[in-house]
């Protein structure tokens, strides 16, 4: 009997405290329910970001091998130097590794040339980066083409002037007009598009 008739007399108590101090009991619960909808937008931030890094990786798929000069880790105390003086793959080391392997099923030859600059008449894309590949990056790395084609394996072998376009830049070059078709100054030259990739949530 006197457990609750404790137990009896602190809800009383907590309900006269409470009932006294309605400002103080408003504020309070105000911040206890902002807090907790700031602690789920962060949690819901986060798995969003894990979410579309898990679908990035997954599109260069789990039995991908890359071979490349510079490794793909960064940071501050990155040992650039031990990595500068390694020769750079050539289109001549994939020809050869290509009549060599046996059990690749796909295999491309791949340069990226960064901070180009895209123009469509008074329309451009500055700073983009340039993907110049072989045919079979197109099963290797699952693009998605969402507006007219891949280029065809004689267009690569012959250098055909075609591109593929990223989603975003696109839309910057061709606000109001159907991309596939026009003619780009890139590099120098002018380039056919002949197709636009699937928006992926960053610049292609």
């Amino acid at each position: 009997m006197l457990f609750l008739r404790l137990i009896l007399e602190s809800c009383q108590f907590a309900f006269s405290a409470l009932k006294d101090n309605r400002t103080r009991t408003m504020l309070s619960l105000l911040g206890v329910t902002i807090g907790i909808f700031t602690i789920i937008g962060v949690f819901s931030a986060v798995d969003t970001l894990r979410n579309n890094i898990e679908e990035s990786v997954k599109k260069i798929g789990s039995k991908t091998l890359y071979i490349e000069k510079w490794p793909w880790d960064g940071g501050p105390n990155y040992p650039w130097w031990k990595y500068l003086n390694r020769p750079e793959p050539t289109y001549n080391n994939y020809q050869d590794l290509r009549s060599r392997m046996t059990t690749a099923e796909y295999m491309a030859y791949m340069i990226n040339i960064g901070n180009t600059t895209i123009k469509y008449k008074n329309n451009s894309a500055q700073g983009s980066s340039v993907n110049a590949a072989t045919y079979e990056n197109l099963y290797i790395q699952n693009l998605n083409i969402v507006d007219g084609r891949y280029f065809a394996e004689s267009e690569s072998r012959g250098g055909a002037l075609v591109t593929v376009l990223g989603a975003n830049i696109a839309d910057g070059l061709f606000p109001n007009e159907e991309p596939v078709g026009k003619y780009i100054s890139m590099l120098g030259r002018k380039i056919q598009v002949i197709g636009v990739l699937k928006k992926r949530g960053m610049v292609y």
